[in-house]
C-alpha cells in the first residue's frame, strides 16, 4: 500500500469520544443548620467519584436548601417536607412525592438522617461504614466521609471544609447595601458578630448574656452585631438599632451576608460555626459539651474555647437539657410525682392509676401536666461545662485575635 492508499484511509478515520456514563447518588439530611452544610464535603467527593448529585435537604431552622443551589457538584437540592409522617419533596410539577418511592431512581443513597440523632457503634458490615453511626469520638466530617467509602485520611484538609453558594446573589448585596453595615473594603472600624444559642441549653451560652455589651464598651468605635430571637442588631456609638431584613429574601441567606463582612464572629457550637467557616469568616466557637475538634478539626479561621475537662465531657446528648441536672430534677420530685410521670410513660390505664392514688382520671391528667413542667423548671439549671467558662474569658480571647 503506497503512501496515498495510506492517506485516504487515514482521512476516512474519525476519533469518537466515549462518555463515561456517570452514576446517580442520592444524599439525604434532615436536621440543623451544621448537620446538613458540613454534607456538601461528601457531595464534592461523591461527584470526584463520578456520580451526578441530589441532595434532598431539611431543617426546622430555615430554608437550608437554598445554601446549595448553586454548588457546581450539586445536580439538585431540594427542600424535604414532613407531610403525614412521610419524609417528600416537590417534583417538576410542583407535586409532593414520598422519598421513599424516589431512592430507587438511585444507584446510591446516603442517608443520613440519623448520623447524629441515633448514635450508635457497628461493624464494617456489608454496607460498609454506612453501617456505622458514631459521631462520639470522631470528627464530623470524617466519619461523614467514612460513611460513603471514602477514606477520608486520604482526603486533603482544606477539601474538609464546607461551601455554600446561593442564588440572587445580586438581590442580596443590594439588600446588604441598603442594611447599613459597611462592607469589609474599604471602611475604617471593624464589625464584630456575636450568636451564642444553639438547639439545646447545654451548647447555648446563655451565661454570657452581657457578652455584647462588654464587647461593645471594650471596643466603642467598631460595630457590634448581635442575633437575638432571629434578628440582628447593631450595636454602634450612635446607639442600638434592628437590621431590617428582606422578606422576599431569605432570612437565612441575609445572616449569612452579615457573616461573610464581619471581621470576627463569636458563636456558641452551633450551625453558624460552619457557616462562618464556609464564607471563611474568623470565628470564636465557644464548646461546652463536646470537644471542639470533634466538629472544627479542619477550619483553619476558627479559634476554639473548650469547657474544663469534666468527668462527664464529653456529653453528645441532643436533650435540651443536660442529663445530669435532669436526673437532679428527677430525684427531686415526689415519690408520686414520680410514679406519675412513669405510669404515663408505661402509658398505664389510667384508671388504674387514679384507683390506687383515690383520686379521678382528670385530677391524674392534671397531676401529670404539673410534674412535667416541674421537671422541666428544675432540669433548666446550668450545667459544670457551661458554668466553667466565662464572659471576661471570651473578651480576652476577642482582645487576643484583634490584636
Amino acid at each position: 500500500m503506497d503512501n496515498k492508499e495510506n492517506l485516504q484511509m487515514s482521512e476516512q478515520l474519525k476519533l469518537v469520544k466515549v462518555e463515561k456514563q456517570r452514576k446517580k447518588a442520592l444524599i439525604l439530611r434532615a436536621g440543623g443548620i451544621g448537620d446538613t452544610v458540613i454534607l456538601t464535603v461528601v457531595a464534592k467527593q461523591l461527584d470526584k467519584k463520578g456520580f451526578d448529585v441530589d441532595y434532598f435537604v431539611g431543617s426546622p431552622s430555615g430554608k437550608v436548601c437554598e445554601l446549595f443551589e448553586n454548588l457546581p457538584y450539586i445536580k439538585n437540592c431540594k427542600e424535604i417536607k414532613r407531610v403525614n409522617g412521610l419524609d417528600c419533596v416537590e417534583d417538576e410539577s410542583k407535586n409532593l412525592v414520598c422519598v421513599e418511592i424516589l431512592k430507587a431512581k438511585y444507584d446510591e443513597v446516603f442517608d443520613f438522617k440519623n448520623s447524629v440523632e441515633h448514635n450508635r457503634s457497628g461493624f464494617n458490615g456489608e454496607e460498609g461504614w454506612r453501617g456505622t453511626i458514631n459521631s462520639n469520638y470522631q470528627n464530623w466530617i470524617d466519619l461523614s466521609l467514612a460513611w460513603i467509602n471514602v477514606d477520608w485520611t486520604k482526603i486533603h484538609n482544606q477539601y474538609k471544609v464546607p461551601e455554600i453558594s446561593y442564588k440572587k446573589q445580586e438581590e442580596y448585596t443590594a439588600w446588604f447595601e441598603d442594611c447599613g453595615i459597611k462592607p469589609k473594603e474599604g471602611r475604617t472600624h471593624r464589625v464584630i458578630g456575636v450568636q451564642l444559642t444553639a438547639s439545646s441549653l447545654v451548647r447555648t451560652f446563655y451565661r454570657a448574656s452581657d457578652l455584647p455589651d462588654m464587647i461593645h464598651k471594650q471596643y466603642p468605635d467598631d460595630v457590634v452585631l448581635v442575633f437575638d430571637r432571629n434578628t440582628w442588631f447593631a450595636l454602634t456609638k450612635f446607639g442600638r438599632r434592628q437590621i431590617e431584613f428582606d422578606e422576599d429574601l431569605n432570612p437565612l441567606i441575609q445572616s449569612v451576608v452579615l457573616l461573610k463582612h464581619m471581621d470576627l464572629f463569636i458563636c456558641a457550637d452551633s450551625g453558624f460555626s460552619h457557616l462562618a467557616a464556609a464564607v471563611d469568616t474568623p470565628c470564636i466557637s465557644i464548646y461546652t459539651s463536646v470537644p471542639s475538634w470533634t466538629r472544627a478539626k479542619y477550619y483553619p479561621k476558627q479559634i476554639s474555647i473548650d469547657a474544663a475537662d469534666l468527668e462527664c465531657r464529653p456529653c453528645f446528648t441532643l436533650d435540651g437539657f443536660c442529663p445530669l441536672e435532669r436526673k437532679n430534677a428527677h430525684d427531686s420530685l415526689t415519690q408520686r410525682e414520680r410514679d406519675i410521670i412513669e405510669s404515663a410513660a408505661k402509658n398505664e390505664n389510667i384508671y388504674e392509676v387514679a384507683k390506687k392514688y383515690k383520686t379521678v382520671p382528670k385530677a391524674i391528667m392534671d397531676e401529670h401536666q404539673a410534674a412535667q413542667a416541674k421537671l422541666q423548671a428544675l432540669s433548666a439549671k446550668m450545667p459544670a461545662c457551661v458554668a466553667s467558662i466565662t464572659a471576661e474569658q471570651i473578651v480576652e480571647k476577642v482582645h487576643e485575635v484583634l490584636q
